[in-house]
This record gives structure tokens, C-alpha cells and sequence, in this order.
């Protein structure tokens, strides 16, 4: 199935910043430009300065507007565009005005951007901001100093760009450690409630059915005993492998411990569910592992229904799991139904 990406700016990301985080360090910015901009905003109008008094206050404004956004509609409006560009421009135009002494305002703007901005946004934002200063600069600092200039306001753009990419990096490794089993990369249990809750939200608002499977490894203790831990590692991986390999977007496998696993069919029903089932269980029956030891698993199929919780959908799987087990194993039960497969 194919997904309409969503184009970078208009994504739910916050640079370094978590949304819990946010409230925050938005009324600290927002605290810190009215202290700032304001009182500068006031002596240009005095100096005559009216355009650039003009910017600054737009931007204040617009900043406001996406504070007052953010916080009534837990989002910004157009993920701060607005507010970064005028930001960026007070930065570039307060070279004319001030001189060599208004470059200085372009350094904590570099980092502010790469801050609260996604990693290529801000790059963007930062070259053109380098650009202006450069060309502002030409006509109001010595050439020398700006080159100086020019040199320490890239420096800090892309060492803050480079520090930011790896904290971010190192905070998506993270994430993905504290939610996936670190051997299979399958989901871990304890992100199974929230999963299967929304599944049953959404059956309970729009009808449209999810279907759970567990799954169990056959006579997964005796490859244990017999060939190793290492050995049964390889088969766990092995099947999660064929899982992924015919998995669809709306389908999640989560390991519950040892060679128990769970899939999520969401937003499919008990038929074609177990069709799809039927063909990963024909296709691991046909995995080989460790000089030529064939798998087979065993499962328990149920879909999801308005009347019960994740604990009743989840017992329904296991007795049905429990039915295939003791029934010949390398099967398939769905919930209430005798063993097929």
C-alpha cells in the first residue's frame, strides 16, 4: 500500500524538542523575544528606522500567533516557517543598520534555527541566511572581518547542524530499543496494549474489524535442547524474517517472550487475516536452518469486536492457539472453530 508522505516542514517534528517539551521552551522563547525584540523594535522607531522596526515586530507577531497555535491546537500552524523566515531576515538586515556590531545577532539565529527547525529545513535557512549576511555584509564591514565573519557564522551553522543529526540519530536508536526486541526487531510486549486498544477504538467508531494471531514455534524447547540456544535463536529469526518479507503497512508482530509471538492484522478481518496467516505458515514450514532443520509454527486466530476488551481478545487467541497445539501442531484454529490446516 502506498502512503502520501508527508511533505518534511508540515511533519510532526520539533527538531531537538518533544511535544511534552515544548510548552516550555516556548514560553521561555517567547518570554526571551518580547524582552528582546520589543525594546529594539522601539529604538529603531526612534532611530527612524521604521522598516526594520516594522520586521521586527511582524516577527514578534507572528511568533505569538504560532505560540497561541501551538497551544490550542497542540501543533504549530506552519511548523514556525513564518516566524524562522522573518527571524532569519532581522538577522541579515541588522548589518545595515548597526554594522559589524548587528552580525553578532546572526550566531544565536544560526543556532535557534537548527534548533527548534528539521535538520534540512534548517540547513536551508542557515545557507540562505550566510548568503545575506555576505552580501549585506559587502557593503557595511571591512572585507577582511567579513570574511572572519562569514567563516564563524558557517562554523557554528553546520557544527550545531552536525551536533543536532547525531543527538537525533542517537535519540531514534533509542526509541527503537525501548519498543523493539532487540534480536528480532519485532515489537516488544510492552508496546502490545497501546497497539491492540487503538485497534479496538477503531473497530468500536467505524466498524472496521483487526484480527490478532498467536503464534507459538513447534517443539521450540527440544531444538533448544538438542542443537543449542544459538540454533533457536536462528529459527526465531528465521520467522519474524518471513514475516517482514510479506508483511503489509498495517500488519505488526510483537515478541511476547521466548518463541511466543503476536500479529496484528489492522484494519482486516478474520478471513482474509487468516488467509495471509495460512500462507506465512506454508512458508515457514519451508524455512531450513542449521544444516537442513525445518520450522513449523502453530496459531491462534481471532478478530477484534465492539463487545470485548484486549484481555478477552487475547484469551480468545490463546485458547485457540491452545487448540492447535494440541491437536497436531503446524496448524491454524481460528477462535470458536475446529482446528484447519
Amino acid at each position: 500500500m502506498l502512503r502520501k508522505r508527508t511533505p518534511e516542514w508540515m511533519a510532526s517534528n520539533y527538531g531537538l524538542l518533544e511535544l511534552n517539551e515544548h510548552h516550555k521552551v516556548l514560553r521561555f522563547i517567547t518570554i526571551v523575544s518580547l524582552l528582546t525584540f520589543l525594546p529594539f523594535s522601539i529604538k529603531n522607531v526612534v532611530l527612524g528606522e521604521y522598516v526594520y522596526a516594522a520586521l521586527l515586530i511582524t516577527f514578534e507577531l507572528s511568533l505569538l500567533l504560532e505560540v497561541y497555535w501551538f497551544y490550542t491546537r497542540q501543533r504549530p500552524m506552519i511548523s514556525y516557517l513564518l516566524p524562522v523566515t522573518l527571524l532569519v531576515a532581522c538577522g541579515i538586515f541588522a548589518i545595515p543598520i548597526l554594522g559589524i556590531n548587528g552580525s553578532y545577532w546572526a550566531f544565536p539565529i544560526a543556532v535557534c534555527v537548527v534548533f527548534v527547525m528539521p535538520t534540512r529545513i534548517s540547513l536551508v535557512f542557515n545557507i540562505i541566511m550566510i548568503i545575506g549576511v555576505a552580501i549585506t555584509g559587502y557593503y557595511y564591514i571591512d572585507h577582511y572581518a567579513l570574511l572572519r565573519l562569514v567563516g564563524a557564522l558557517s562554523i557554528t551553522a553546520f557544527s550545531s547542524l552536525f551536533v543536532t543529526t547525531s543527538f537525533l540519530n542517537l535519540q531514534d536508536r533509542f526509541k527503537e530499543l525501548s519498543i523493539t526486541d532487540s534480536m528480532t526487531g519485532a515489537y516488544n510486549r510492552a508496546q502490545l496494549d497501546a497497539f491492540l486498544g487503538t485497534a479496538l477504538e477503531l473497530h468500536q467508531k467505524t466498524g472496521l474489524s483487526s484480527t490478532i494471531a498467536l503464534i507459538d514455534i513447534d517443539n521450540f524447547k527440544q531444538v533448544n535442547d538438542r542443537f543449542g540456544h544459538d540454533v533457536g535463536d536462528q529459527m526465531i529469526q528465521s520467522v519474524v524474517r518471513v514475516f517482514k518479507e510479506t508483511a503489509r503497512p498495517n500488519d505488526f508482530i510483537f515478541r511476547l517472550g521466548g518463541d511466543e509471538f503476536l500479529i496484528l492484522y489492522r484494519k482486516s478481518g478474520l478471513k482474509d487475516s487468516y488467509i495471509r496467516l495460512e500462507k506465512l505458515r506454508q512458508k515457514v514450514s519451508e524455512l531450513r536452518v542449521h544444516n537442513n532443520l525445518s520450522a513449523s509454527i502453530s496459531a491462534g486466530i481471532t478478530s477484534s469486536n465492539a463487545d470485548i476488551n484486549i484481555s478477552q481478545w487475547m484469551k480468545h487467541a490463546d485458547l485457540s492457539l491452545y487448540s492447535a497445539k494440541h491437536n497436531g501442531r503446524n496448524r491454524i484454529v481460528r477462535h470458536k472453530e475446529k482446528c484447519v490446516g
